[in-house]
């Protein structure tokens, strides 16, 4: 029993910091697309076209799939407490999946 409750405690820790984490990434993404401004000539918007495409293809999988995996964390969290009796963890305001999916 106790060793089962260290295990979830280390899942909640886990889920904390991989949500603190990928909520500081998305939040840094808006500011850096909200702030960009686009070139005047045929040359520059192609740069930033192809800028964007790149982040689109080998930035962006990556998290989602970081988001994916979080889903899933805390369903597996949730899960484990629902089987022992305990009170359910809710990831505290801000750290929840709704707000990521924001």
């Amino acid at each position: 029993v106790l060793d089962n409750a260290i295990e979830t405690e280390k899942m909640i820790e886990k889920y904390e910091s991989l949500a603190s984490d990928l909520l500081e990434w998305i939040e840094q993404t808006i500011i850096i697309l909200n702030n960009r401004k686009f070139a005047n000539s045929l040359v520059g918007v192609q740069q930033q076209l192809q800028a964007f495409n790149t982040y689109r293809t080998v930035e962006k999988p990556p998290k989602f799939t970081e988001k994916g995996n979080l889903e899933v964390l805390l369903f597996t969290i949730q899960s484990k407490m629902r089987a022992n009796n305990q009170k359910v963890y809710m990831p505290r305001e801000g750290k929840l999946i709704s707000d990521i999916n924001k």
